[in-house]
């Protein structure tokens, strides 16, 4: 069975300081054999945020 993946995000501002991050959320393929589709979930993440902003902190949480 396939299960489409997906990753929310956005850019948040502190209101007290005003220093901007982004925030991103994804869930990972769980099962032993989804170690492939993980690796690669995980290689298109780091890429996505490697292209952002320098200097933005960036917060990834993964379930």
């Amino acid at each position: 069975m396939s299960l489409p993946r997906m990753v929310t995000w956005g850019l948040f501002e502190a209101r007290d300081t005003k220093q901007k991050f982004y925030f991103y959320n994804t869930h990972l393929a769980h099962r032993p054999q989804d170690a492939e589709a993980r690796r690669k979930s995980v290689e298109l993440i780091v890429s996505r945020i490697g292209k952002l902003r320098a200097g933005v902190p960036v917060i990834l949480t993964v379930f």
